[in-house]
């Protein structure tokens, strides 16, 4: 019985971990709609999002703008686009639900009484940033795109366009399939004469924490020499720093990397190129020019990419102060990423006496040459790569939880890290992650949610074992009471039988 509730109780972490689902209500139904997270805009992760779902549409009445408010149904009055099929387009109305011309705001008294809207908008003709970018300055607090297909939409990554910084509210994806369906219930809203609360097409969805530890353990995915990768290591070095010198927190910072085998090579060498420009040990570990016409090679990515790798190896105490060192060194240009090494060894072992003592140059420039010919933590680096399934990165993970969103947003991707620890309490850095801001949203403890499943499944244990004891007391007191009457009919035919004799 404990085997079954520990089984219960893991399946239900593993569910709350993967998969996130928008929860649809209407004519006093649920529907579950399982979602995808973009690469950008801003998740609160462990809060739940409630609003209104409305089309992210412009609309055309015979030639004039409809007033998206009573569009909306904000009052009693309503304006009933010609009794059609709004999503046909039909004569005299164009309907434009691709999310890439700017909204009409809604009125004061919409947003008091439904609050700032869910838009949902089809995929296409423009990127997903600029659909999440005009969806935001309007008011919206959540973007639902509808994909053009039935694929698995947790198949489908949706990636930032480099503007995605300015994007600060959350983007999620949905099957075809499941987004016509709640079209097909915000038709049946949008075509009545009054307003009907009970058609009125409301969603949730709760974007959930990662797993908690007492030491919690990040990785930390990023294409070598790719500035833009580096990017979160700026943002947060001292904060990762100092919980990793807290014995808090384990950091490891991994590395994309890539092969090429015989048909690729072949399909080089059939095009007049070579791979030795981005390729080492015969086409093993590749790396693709990371700068264009720019001075560095595929080759030199890899170079950059060994020399981290042997500094967290052997020196993972010095990592980070090699990483601000070298930081400071190349101060975002591409041209010194390579001769910032050096000096970066040289300023650690300034600063850090202990380095210098533990020859800490001169190992990591064996380490070096050795991963160079051998490949012993290229291997390792790229097996892990490939078991992780990566599809997209940079990427964070947080005690093997995924965090989407941008990573350049220093408070998100430092509140889901530290999300991450079980008791925030002890934690100083992450004080200010312990009580969740009042922005509209409804918080959810998920640990509260554990000890109440927890909670829950012992009651029902005990209630089984209690019901177990009375069900075997009641038959142990029928069997008494059947062998009693057996016994007493046996001594009254005993009786019987020797008074005819």
């Amino acid at each position: 019985m404990q085997k079954v509730i520990l089984l219960i109780l893991l399946s239900l972490v593993v569910i709350q971990a993967e998969d996130t689902y928008l929860n649809v209500y209407s004519k006093n139904q649920k529907y579950s709609f399982k979602v995808s997270l973009a690469n950008f805009g801003q998740f609160r992760y462990g809060h739940t999002l409630t609003g209104r779902i409305q089309i992210g549409a412009n609309y055309t009445y015979w030639g004039d703008q409809v007033d998206m408010n009573r569009i909306n149904k904000t009052s009693n009055e309503y304006v009933k686009v010609n009794n059609t099929n709004l999503f046909d387009k039909p004569n005299g109305v164009k309907l434009d639900t691709s999310g890439c011309k700017s909204y009409q705001q809604f009125n004061d008294a919409y947003i008091q009484s439904y609050g700032s809207p869910i838009y949902i908008v089809d995929r296409g003709y423009c990127t997903f940033v600029r659909k999440a970018s005009l969806a935001a300055k309007t008011g919206k607090m959540l973007i639902i795109i509808d994909n053009s297909d039935n694929e698995d939409v947790t198949e489908s990554i949706m990636g930032d366009d480099l503007s995605g910084e300015k994007v600060r509210i959350p983007v999620v994806m949905i099957s075809k399939k499941d987004g016509q369906k709640i079209k097909s219930l915000l038709e049946d809203e949008m075509s009545q004469d009054h307003f009907d609360s009970d058609l009125m097409v409301t969603a949730s969805i709760k974007f959930y924490k990662p797993f908690s530890k007492q030491k919690s353990e990040v990785q930390y995915w990023m294409l070598p020499a790719e500035l833009d990768s580096y990017k979160f290591l700026q943002n947060h070095t001292s904060f990762l720093q100092y919980l990793v010198q807290q014995e808090k927190l384990v950091f490891e910072p991994h590395f994309v990397l890539f092969r090429c085998n015989e048909d690729c090579q072949a399909n080089y060498q059939r095009n007049g190129q070579s791979t030795q420009s981005f390729c080492i040990q015969g086409g093993k570990y590749c790396h693709p020019d990371p700068d264009g016409n720019g001075p560095l090679s595929g080759v030199d990515s890899l170079q950059l990419a060994i020399t981290e790798m042997c500094v967290q190896s052997l020196f993972p105490q010095y990592f980070f102060d090699y990483f601000t060192e070298y930081n400071n060194c190349y101060g975002g240009n591409s041209k010194k990423l390579l001769s910032c090494q050096e000096t970066a060894f040289k300023r650690v072992e300034e600063l850090k006496p202990d380095a210098k003592k533990d020859s800490f140059t001169y190992e990591i420039k064996e380490c070096r040459v050795a991963e160079i010919e051998k490949g012993k933590l290229l291997e390792q680096e790229y097996k892990l790569f490939t078991e992780q399934g990566l599809k997209f990165y940079p990427a964070l993970f947080v005690n093997g939880s995924p965090y989407r969103g941008d990573l350049t947003l220093k408070e998100s991707a430092q509140e889901f890290i530290c999300e991450g620890f079980e008791n925030l309490k002890n934690i100083d850095a992450c004080e200010q992650f312990e009580t969740p801001e009042e922005d509209g949203t409804s918080s959810s403890n998920d640990s509260n949610f554990n000890y109440v499943i927890i909670t829950v499944c012992i009651v029902l244990f005990f209630v089984f074992l209690i019901g177990l004891f009375i069900y075997r007391r009641k038959i142990k007191l029928e069997v008494q009471k059947e062998l009693t009457i057996q016994v007493d009919a046996a001594i009254q035919q005993y009786y019987a039988l020797n008074e005819g004799k």
